[in-house]
């Protein structure tokens, strides 16, 4: 199945219904910005199962300032990546110069104008894949339930 053809797939489900289309324009806007601030509610309010103290004294203790700091050094690391990989997917984008189907296909529905006139890579779709992926490596489950965020929201 071509690019083209798998477009066409997905885009013979716009127009169906209203609510089918207002559940695909959430998914494609509203449902990213929630995944963000769900994640990084997770990351400032998550806290690790450690232990006070080794019965043998091998882990002291936390305290609050290297707790802290670890918790910068996580949430900073899973933004700045996610972020990264925005930026370069919007390189690339201009670079590669690919136009949005509804620019150049006939009979495409159209449910809201993106900002940009290039479709590829999706710089929605890097950034939340990112994001998973940098998650998964702290946060194993959160991570596969990000990546499947990361995937209703390109699909959309």
């Amino acid at each position: 199945m071509s690019d083209i053809q798998f477009f066409k797939f997905l885009n013979s489900f716009v127009g169906r219904s209203a609510l089918g289309d207002q559940v695909i324009i959430f998914f494609a806007t509203t449902f990213g910005i929630l995944v963000v601030i769900a994640a990084a509610a997770f990351l400032f309010w998550h806290l690790e199962k450690r232990a006070e103290a080794s019965p043998v004294g091998l882990w002291p203790r936390e305290n609050e300032w290297s707790g802290f700091l670890r918790k910068f050094r996580e949430i900073s690391l899973v933004f700045i990546v996610s972020a990264l990989a925005w930026g370069v997917s919007t390189l690339l984008k201009n670079l590669i110069d690919h136009p949005r189907p509804y620019a150049v296909l006939d009979g495409v529905y159209k449910l809201f104008s993106p900002n940009d006139p290039y479709s590829l890579p999706s710089g929605h779709a890097t950034f939340f894949a990112a994001l998973a992926t940098a998650l998964y490596f702290h946060h194993n489950r959160v991570g596969y339930w990000l990546a499947f965020a990361a995937f209703l929201i390109g699909l959309a």
